[in-house]
């Protein structure tokens, strides 16, 4: 008994990163898919597996128009790139010694 609960937490594992990697790196409509599916599951589950939290996040996740990472690059709230960057030339830097 002992050895096939092993199996199982194993398992369990390697299918929660395999999805995590899957929707880490997926395309973003699968994200988005995945995140309206679960919506509809949840609206269907009973009130024990209901958490509000998670509803909140899958409802900001499936209806985000941002191109991805960050979910603000089309924000006009976002600062302007700094002005006072410093551009060196790549010529005028010398090799250490």
């Amino acid at each position: 008994m002992n050895g096939i609960l092993d199996q199982l937490l194993v398992v369990t594992v390697i299918v929660v990163c395999l999805s995590y990697a899957v929707l880490t790196l997926g395309p973003r409509s699968l994200r988005r898919s995945l995140a309206q599916r679960l919506l509809r599951w949840l609206a269907r589950a009973p009130r024990a597996f209901r958490r509000p939290a998670l509803v909140a996040r899958l409802e900001r996740v499936g209806v985000a128009s941002a191109c991805g990472g960050c979910d603000s690059c089309g924000d006009a709230k976002t600062p302007a790139p700094d002005s006072r960057e410093v551009k060196i030339p790549v010529a005028t830097i010398g090799r250490r010694r």
